[in-house]
């Protein structure tokens, strides 16, 4: 006899009496028989009818899923790719595989999981899965598909040109079990791989006349996997004011118009700028995978050029100029001018000696003076 309130303490346990050893590998079902009546003895003739209380056996191995297969996935972005019983499979001793049920916890950020679903014989449909079992896997009917336009809009780069790391990857987390038991913390990562090479590339700054070497950080892929297959980087737009050179065995520079990875990896590839007076230059170059018949979009690099004063001024214009007694005549750059590439027009000084028949008014004698018609001679 069981008392209500015993049960209300938990109080009463139920002890199977199968030992490990005797227990197959499936479920057992035991059971007993109960009716309830009212202790009172004025009401003790009420009793219900009976019923059974079934219970449930299982054996230490039934809470215990074996994973056989947790894969990461690596595809082409904005693709679909099958997820088969190599990427993801469970088994159970005993649970049929339409009960080992797959619920998605951490959904992908890039993508979708969908399932084909046969609403007919000859119409197949896919719609957004949350849910779906190992037999779905089994039957070829679940999909991972990667829709990179949820991404920036499908740039590979922010608005300040740094490139998004997580553009080319994603992952989405799962649980799995029945209506008993779960195990949980099932993560699948996905590496993107782009549908196009694309090339990051930084700017230079070199002196005039000087050089600086091309390496890996100067220009580099965005995405490992093609750096197997990137043959040779080709030059499309020489510089205009300099050569792209390379460092033979014999130490001799080469100006040339395409280079490979290992050149650039050897520090062997160099800008050398021309020593003219241009502050700034430039080049544009493609990387190409002849193997995959596949060449990146173009990049640039620019060059910005730091002057260096190395060269004297030059006297371009030297005027007689004619005038009045008691005239004021102002000088111009028309009738006296020095140029110097290295220099602004404050920076150009004219040394003047003592007019006879006359004196200059200035404030200073230099170029810029004379351009705003600041010196006079009277």
């Amino acid at each position: 006899m069981i008392y209500f309130q015993e049960l209300e303490d938990g109080l009463v346990e139920y002890e199977s009496t199968i030992f490990e050893d005797e227990t197959a590998p499936f479920s057992r079902n035991d059971s007993f028989e109960f009716r309830v009546f009212n202790n009172d003895r004025h009401y003790k003739d009420l009793v219900t009818k009976s019923q059974q209380f079934i219970i449930r056996i299982f054996p230490q191995n039934y809470f215990h899923l074996d994973v056989i297969n947790i894969k990461n996935i690596t595809m082409l972005e904005d693709s679909q790719v099958l997820i088969d019983s190599k990427t993801l499979m469970v088994k159970h001793s005993e649970l049929q595989l339409d009960r080992i049920v797959y619920t998605i916890v951490q959904p992908p950020k890039s993508g979708v999981i969908k399932k084909s679903i046969k609403s007919d014989e000859s119409i197949i449909r896919e719609e957004v899965a949350n849910t779906f079992s190992q037999q779905d896997i089994f039957d070829g009917r679940i999909f991972y598909q990667n829709i990179q336009s949820k991404w920036n809009n499908g740039n590979y780069s922010d608005n300040n040109g740094r490139m998004l790391e997580d553009r080319f990857h994603d992952s989405f987390s799962l649980e799995v079990g029945d209506d008993i038991f779960r195990l949980t913390d099932l993560t699948i990562d996905v590496e993107l791989i782009p549908k196009f090479i694309t090339l990051q590339t930084e700017n230079l700054t070199v002196s005039e006349g000087s050089s600086a070497v091309l390496t890996r950080t100067t220009i580099n892929l965005t995405h490992p996997y093609y750096m197997r297959y990137v043959d040779e980087f080709i030059v499309i737009e020489e510089p205009k004011y300099g050569t792209i050179s390379s460092i033979g065995m014999d130490n001799v520079r080469v100006s040339i118009k395409s280079f490979t990875g290992e050149q650039l990896d050897d520090c062997r590839i160099y800008y050398q700028h021309d020593s003219s007076e241009y502050e700034r230059d430039w080049f544009t170059i493609v990387a190409r995978a002849n193997s995959i018949e596949k060449e990146s979009l173009p990049a640039t690099i620019h060059i910005l050029v730091t002057s260096i004063n190395d060269e004297a001024p030059m006297l371009v214009i030297m005027k007689e100029i004619n005038g009045q007694i008691n005239q004021k005549i102002q000088i111009t750059n028309g009738s006296l001018l020095a140029i110097d590439a290295d220099s602004k027009a404050n920076e150009i000084v004219y040394l003047i000696s003592m007019p006879i028949n006359g004196y200059l008014i200035h404030s200073e004698s230099t170029r810029q003076s004379i351009n705003l018609h600041k010196l006079i001679w009277i």
